[in-house]
């Protein structure tokens, strides 16, 4: 922790001599201790998050709370500790997690009976695609928790060939009818063979709304089906 805590007060140092008199507006009263445990945060996120509100001037500093304590102690005013106390609770929540149903869907030339399996899309798509008709290929159901642990889920082709998605649930935020997911999504046929094996057909980044289902995007299939769309709806578990 040696390193860390020389960080931490060079940090502090750094943001006194930067910004002097942060806090200069309010009353300078006593110094207190307060340690302040982090629920996602690591303790170089909240102490680069908090550091910037502690005044050299008036003797407050950020430290590690200490080996195996997952924390941040603060040397401050009453007027500070409050401050971190507030910011901590508006950035250090824990990590939520999502239910991302997937569907693969073929497009097609040709007129095809409508099938409910994707009756929430199909509007979307033809407002999006110029094709004729819409078919359910094979849809799965994946949990995943924001930040950086992957999620994967393979699916199947028209032909019984096996599709491979990856992503990331990046992060989630507010929109403006509601949760929005940050999501990023790759979709590739880990079997093809030759000079294309492994090589993603669809990569995406967007937001989507949580309840709706969300046109990822499209890429070649293969045999009959000259065309694949990917969609998703994320939903809140």
């Amino acid at each position: 922790m040696r390193g860390i805590r020389s960080a931490f007060i060079g940090w502090a140092i750094l943001a006194g001599g930067a910004i002097p008199g942060a806090l200069g507006a309010q009353s300078a009263g006593p110094v207190t201790v307060r340690t302040f445990m982090l629920q996602r945060l690591t303790q170089q996120q909240a102490a680069d998050l908090i550091g910037p509100y502690a005044s050299m001037d008036k003797g407050e500093a950020v430290f590690p709370a200490g080996t195996g304590v997952r924390g941040v102690t603060v040397r401050g005013t009453r007027e500070t500790l409050i401050r971190v106390d507030s910011l901590l609770r508006a950035n250090d929540r824990p990590a939520r997690s999502l239910r991302l149903r997937f569907q693969l869907i073929a497009a097609s030339d040709s007129v095809l009976e409508k099938d409910p399996a994707i009756a929430d899309v199909e509007v979307a798509l033809r407002g999006v695609f110029q094709f004729r008709g819409y078919r359910p290929l094979s849809e799965g159901v994946v949990f995943t928790v924001e930040g950086d642990s992957p999620f994967s889920l393979a699916l199947k082709g028209a032909e019984g060939e096996k599709y491979e998605i990856t992503g990331f649930l990046l992060g989630l935020g507010s929109g403006p009818s509601g949760d929005v997911a940050d999501l990023s999504v790759s979709l590739k046929r880990p079997g093809i063979e030759g000079a294309f094996a492994g090589m993603n057909i669809l990569n995406t980044r967007l937001n989507a709304a949580l309840g709706k289902t969300v046109v990822l995007g499209s890429g070649a299939g293969s045999g009959d089906t000259k065309t694949m769309i990917l969609v998703v709806r994320p939903d809140a578990q």
